[in-house]
C-alpha cells in the first residue's frame, strides 16, 4: 500500500516561518533595490525596519561606505582620516546619494543591534600622547571599532550629547574656554552655529540640563561654571550666569585656588533633590545649586565637604548618595545627600598601595551593584561593589594602556572601555555579570589622545 502523500504547506504558511520569512525579506532587501532605498536627506549609517510577522530588527549598510569604514577601521582610522584631511581629501570618501548599489549588507539580530555609535574627544594640544585632530565618530560591537567621519575641533576633551541625541557638544579646553556643538547628520557632524565663550579658563566638563534648554560647563583654571542657553535649534547662545567658586584646600601645589572640574543635575526628584551639582578640586567642595529654569541663574543651596586634601573631580548619584572620586588622595567618599555629609571613604588602592594614583573618571554600573575607577599612573581600574553607602573595593584590573583619562560604559553594562590618553588607544573589557569583574578582550584601538567616550 503506497502511503498517502503528505500535503505541501502554502507559500502563505512559509512566509509565516520566523526563518523563511527572514530570509525571504533578505533577498528583497539585498537584491530588490538597486538604488539607494531611502531619500538623500534621510540616509543614515545604519537604518532599520521592524517586521511583525519575524519579530526581529533588521538593519542594513550600503556595502561600499562599511566596507572602507570597516578596512580603515582596521588600521586605525582616525590617523588615516587626519592625514585624508590634511592632503585635502574627504576623510571617509562619500557615496554619491544617486550612484546604484549593488549590494546591502544586513544584520540579523533578536532583540538588538550590536553595533553602537559613540564620539570621541581628544586632546589637540598639550599631551603626552599624539595630538589629535578632534572629535571623532565610531561605531562599536564589543572589541571592534569602526570610524565613520571625524571632525576637527579645538581641545574637545569632553563631550555631552543632547537628550534628543540630535546635538552634540563639546568643550574647547583652552585657556580662553567655549563650547562647541554639532548637528549629528547619521554618520556625520555638522558645525551648528557659532563657539560660545564659557568667560572662564580652561573648561573640563559640561553637560546638558535635563530641561534641554541650558549648556552647563565647568572651567578648571577660573574655578567657575557658566551656563550657556540652548536655542530651539540646538545652537548655543552667550552665556547668562556664571558662578564663582572661592576657597583653598591643604594642597598648595593643586589647592591654591578653586578648580571646578564637573558639573551634572541631580537626576533625584522630590524635596531636597535636581540640584545642579558642581565638584571643585581645589576647594574639597561639592556645591549644589538652586537651578531657575526660565533665566538659567545658579543660586548656592548648600555645600558638602569632602575630607580635607580628597581633591573630588568626578561623581556619580544613585538613589540617595553621590559616589566622588577624589583625585588627590585616590579615594571614593560617599555623600548623603540627604544629610549632606560624607558618609564613607574607601581607597581606590588595594591594602598596603602607597603610590598616588590619581583617579579620574568613575561609573556605576547600570543596576547599581558595582562602580568603577580609573586610576591614572598606576594605570588600573579600581572595582568596587556597592550596597547603599557602603563600598567594598573588590580588585584592582589593569587598563591595558596608559593613563585612562576615562572609562565609559555601554549602553547595556555588558563592556567597559578605558580611554587610555597617553598611549593613543582604547581597551575594551567584557563585564562579568555576576563578579563586576572586567576581563580584557580582542586588541586594543588605536585612536590619538583619547580623553572622553560618550555613547548615543
Amino acid at each position: 500500500m503506497t502511503p498517502a502523500r503528505a500535503s505541501q504547506p502554502s507559500w502563505w504558511s512559509m512566509m509565516h516561518c520566523p526563518l523563511i520569512s527572514t530570509i525571504a525579506l533578505g533577498i528583497v532587501l539585498v537584491s530588490g533595490f538597486s538604488r539607494d532605498p531611502c531619500p538623500p536627506a534621510k540616509i543614515t549609517a545604519c537604518q532599520t525596519v521592524r517586521s511583525s510577522t519575524m519579530g526581529r530588527t533588521l538593519a542594513w549598510r550600503t556595502s561600499e561606505r562599511h566596507r572602507r569604514a570597516s578596512t580603515f577601521g582596521q588600521l586605525g582610522t582616525s590617523h588615516i582620516a587626519t592625514e585624508r584631511r590634511r592632503a585635502g581629501h574627504d576623510p571617509l570618501p562619500r557615496i554619491d546619494a544617486n550612484q546604484a548599489y549593488p549590494t546591502y549588507r544586513m544584520i540579523v539580530m533578536s532583540g538588538r543591534i550590536r553595533t553602537m555609535r559613540a564620539y570621541l574627544g581628544a586632546a589637540t594640544s598639550e599631551t603626552q600622547g599624539t595630538p589629535a585632530s578632534g572629535i571623532t565618530v565610531l561605531d562599536i560591537d564589543g572589541p571592534k571599532f569602526t570610524v565613520e567621519d571625524s571632525v576637527e575641533a579645538q581641545d574637545p576633551r569632553y563631550l555631552a550629547l543632547s537628550p534628543d541625541g540630535n546635538v552634540l557638544y563639546a568643550v574647547a579646553e583652552r585657556k580662553d574656554g567655549q563650547v562647541c556643538a554639532w548637528t549629528v547628520d547619521g554618520t556625520r557632524l555638522v558645525p551648528l552655529g557659532r563657539p560660545q565663550p564659557t568667560k572662564g579658563a580652561s573648561p573640563c566638563h559640561l553637560s546638558v540640563h535635563p530641561s534641554g534648554r541650558f549648556l552647563l560647563s565647568a572651567c578648571y583654571r577660573s574655578g567657575t561654571v557658566t551656563v550657556n542657553p540652548i536655542h530651539r535649534d540646538g545652537s548655543l547662545g552667550e552665556p547668562v550666569h556664571t558662578m564663582q567658586h572661592s576657597g583653598v584646600g591643604p594642597n598648595n601645589e593643586r589647592q591654591e585656588g578653586p578648580h571646578a572640574h564637573m558639573v551634572i543635575t541631580d537626576p533625584g526628584k522630590g524635596a531636597g533633590r535636581g540640584h545642579v551639582i558642581a565638584v571643585d578640586l581645589g576647594t574639597d567642595t561639592v556645591y549644589r545649586y538652586h537651578f531657575d529654569e526660565t533665566t538659567g541663574a545658579l543660586q548656592l543651596a548648600s555645600e558638602l565637604r569632602t575630607p580635607p586634601g580628597a581633591g573630588p573631580r568626578h561623581l556619580v548619584v544613585q538613589d540617595r548618595y553621590a559616589y566622588v572620586a577624589n583625585e588627590l588622595d585616590s579615594t571614593v567618599t560617599v555623600m548623603g545627600l540627604d544629610s549632606g555629609t560624607a558618609l564613607f571613604t574607601s581607597s581606590t588602592r588595594p591594602a598596603g598601595a602607597r603610590e598616588t594614583s590619581y583617579p579620574s573618571a568613575i561609573r556605576l554600573a547600570p543596576n547599581g551593584r558595582f562602580l568603577y575607577v580609573a586610576n591614572r599612573v598606576v594605570d588600573e581600574i579600581a572595582v568596587f561593589s556597592v550596597d547603599g553607602p557602603e563600598l567594598k573595593l573588590v580588585t584592582n584590573v589593569p587598563c591595558g594602556g596608559e593613563h585612562p583619562r576615562d572609562i565609559a560604559l555601554s549602553p547595556d553594562g555588558q563592556y567597559l572601555y578605558s580611554a587610555n590618553q597617553y598611549d593613543d588607544t582604547i581597551t575594551t573589557f567584557r563585564i562579568d555579570p555576576v563578579t563586576g569583574i572586567p576581563e580584557p578582550i580582542g586588541e586594543s584601538f588605536t585612536t590619538f589622545s583619547p580623553t572622553c567616550l560618550v555613547f548615543a
